[in-house]
């Protein structure tokens, strides 16, 4: 969006994003976007991923800022930012697992069923990965704060446990299995 220049004036773009990007990173570029072209209008949207990705097919959306894969046939896409991601656990839940059998005996807290974040792991790993149960949060906010309150294992990304880990309030667990990282993606 800072390419745009002064061809910019007057114009409103609508972005969409999911609420923790929002609110951590978009919202903060929008302010500064605003204070540079004060006559850009930009209206920001946050929504769950496949939300985000339905309005921008049907038009109502200029462009969405997703670590989704790119799924919307006949747009572009301009990679932002890699996203990483890590196993984590409160510790009263960390300090009971040691090996992937463990997690038989804990909840997955999980992103939503459309977009798995299980699946940024490799799938021999993956498929040695067994749980009791399955709680979809469909927000990487709310599987964050299930897990500091000690509901579960689950894969979040760095930038929003890193504080919590710092804290004590998070441990990373299975440092062995190996997590892909994704990308923020611009798309248009």
């Amino acid at each position: 969006l800072q390419s745009l220049g002064p061809a910019a004036r007057d114009q409103v773009i609508n972005l969409g994003t999911r609420p923790e990007a929002g609110m951590s990173w978009i919202w903060p570029a929008l302010v500064s976007l605003r204070r540079k072209l004060p006559s850009l209008i930009c209206h920001c949207h946050l929504g769950s991923g496949d939300e985000i990705l339905r309005m921008l097919a049907a038009g109502s959306l200029d462009g969405v800022v997703t670590s989704a894969p790119h799924a919307v046939r006949g747009f572009g896409a301009i990679e932002l930012a890699e996203e990483r991601y890590l196993f984590a656990a409160a510790p009263s839940i960390a300090k009971s697992i040691r090996t992937p059998e463990d997690l038989e005996h804990h909840t997955l807290v999980e992103h939503d069923r459309s977009f798995p974040f299980q699946r940024y792991v490799a799938a021999a790993d993956r498929a040695r990965l067994k749980y009791r149960d399955v709680w979809f949060a469909g927000s990487t906010v709310l599987m964050t704060r299930a897990l500091v309150e000690g509901f579960g294992a689950g894969i979040v990304p760095e930038y929003l446990a890193e504080r919590h880990l710092r804290e004590g309030r998070l441990r990373r667990i299975l440092p062995a299995i190996r997590i892909e990282p994704d990308l923020f993606r611009l798309v248009y």
